[in-house]
């Protein structure tokens, strides 16, 4: 669906969004309508919590894009559907858990150990650091965890389009640990000592909205039961 809102300046913010999201689209357009306006034929990057969005004027018109985190996320595509996608699961994670969030920003990286990308069951947790650009997620194979190999780096904005289900958990405080299996979130511990696991079963997935007539973020949740 095409949401608009008419900001302070005058002129009209424009993007589409699956219905499901259109809370989240709203609250991220009323922020970019806030702020100060882009030139007639000028374009503009804006920060939008975890996310990216560019903004671009055409007459009294601004059109909100954000990256295709599917394909070259340097590009930008005509919606915010995976940005709030990921917005509605840190929203439902924080909710069940019932904890606080320190956001990470599109830029951030993280340390991904061998096999944590593209293991069927892979683990994550989050450890306190002093680097301004790391997140402090490291993330493994969920059978091999292994400190003393080698990691590599890697940016939010590549995990978004390699394994949407870790976008749902990166918000979590330092200390927390997560498990998944495919594209399900299956588990959760906070820092040791100061709680029990959490059994969460959420699904992230990529599903097809036929209103948009292309490929967009959704999200399924299923159910949670504490062990």
């Amino acid at each position: 669906m095409k949401l608009s809102m008419r900001g302070s300046s005058g002129l009209v913010y424009v993007t589409e969004v699956s219905d499901a999201l259109r809370d989240q689209a709203e609250i991220l357009l009323r922020l970019i309508a806030s702020r100060e306006p882009v030139a007639d034929g000028d374009h503009a990057c804006v920060r939008l919590d975890w996310g990216i969005a560019k903004l671009e004027r055409r007459g009294d018109e601004i059109v909100v894009e954000e990256p295709n985190y599917r394909g070259d996320p340097r590009r930008f595509v005509p919606g915010l559907n995976f940005t709030c996608a990921v917005l509605r699961a840190h929203q439902r994670v924080h909710e069940r858990l019932c904890v606080g969030a320190e956001p990470v920003h599109y830029d951030q990286f993280m340390l991904v150990y061998p096999g944590g990308m593209t293991a069927g069951r892979i683990a994550a947790i989050r450890q306190a650091t002093e680097r301004e650009k790391d997140t402090g997620w490291r993330v493994f194979d969920g059978a091999r965890i292994d400190w003393a190999a080698e990691p590599e780096a890697r940016y939010v904005y590549e995990v978004a389009g390699e394994r949407p289900a870790l976008m749902a958990v990166l918000s979590l405080p330092v200390g927390w640990a997560v498990r998944l299996e495919g594209e399900t979130l299956m588990e959760a511990a906070p820092p040791t000592g100061t709680g029990e696991r959490i059994a969460i079963r959420m699904a992230v997935q990529l599903c097809n909205d036929s209103s948009l007539g292309r490929e967009s973020a959704c999200i399924r949740a299923i159910g949670q039961v504490r062990v």
